[in-house]
């Protein structure tokens, strides 16, 4: 699937301006956009999403990262707020009152495991599906959040990957990763009653019945040989 610009009109322009500031600074070379934000807004425009992911695969220098923020703000007219700050994960908002808008990024020191090649396009580096994909396995492993299930049953249903396909990458990813258990973490999608807000329709009902398909097919798979 070929990667767009903004797809659905997903980013508001303060956004893109933000992107655009990022990726233009030195500091931003290890960098890329990941997450939801990257497969809505470049792919698959399929559900709205806020929040910048910027991931990298090097060690990155947390008082580097503070400046290229500063410098960012300040040409954005937002005002900064770091709310957590590590050597492997930083919590940042930029919060710009003319337009009414916060923007939390996070700064990610990402596993060194990457599969396919980044994207840029109009200079903003993102993302490629299939490693959003593998991500996605891993981030519904490890909490119950509606927003990763809506993504990897459009990546499945849309951008036409094969979930075995994407599993056995997250597996390479995180070696603690088990079809049992994994079967195990969708046991929530049942009590699921609200999506987030959508750019194009899926029902909860067809949401529930792949997942519960899905992980029946997984605990089979589980079953010791007899």
């Amino acid at each position: 699937m070929p990667i767009k610009f903004n797809v659905n009109h997903i980013l508001k322009p303060f956004q893109v301006k933000l992107l655009q500031l990022f990726f233009a600074t030195d500091f931003a070379r290890p960098f890329f956009l990941t997450g939801g934000t990257a497969l809505a807004a470049f792919y698959l425009g399929h559900r709205e999403s806020k929040d910048f992911d910027f991931f990298s695969l090097e060690q990155f220098d947390p008082e580097a990262m503070k400046r290229a923020v500063d410098e960012i703000a300040a040409k954005a007219g937002a005002s900064v707020n770091y709310k957590v700050r590590s050597q492997t994960y930083n919590e940042v908002y930029l919060t710009n009152k003319k337009e009414k808008w916060e923007q939390r990024i996070d700064f990610v020191l990402e596993q060194p495991v990457y599969f396919g090649r980044k994207e840029t396009i109009e200079g903003i580096v993102v993302d490629n599906l299939k490693n959003i994909g593998s991500n996605k396995i891993l981030a519904i492993y490890g909490r119950f959040e509606p927003k990763d299930y809506i993504d990897l049953y459009f990546l499945i249903k849309k951008a036409g990957f094969k979930f075995d396909r994407l599993f056995e990458m997250a597996k390479r990813k995180d070696l603690g990763l088990f079809e049992f258990y994994f079967a195990n973490c969708l046991y929530p999608i049942d009590e699921l009653e609200v999506l987030p807000r959508m750019k194009q329709v899926v029902s909860i009902k067809k949401l529930t019945e792949f997942y519960r398909a899905l992980r029946e097919k997984l605990l089979e798979k589980a079953k010791p040989l007899k």
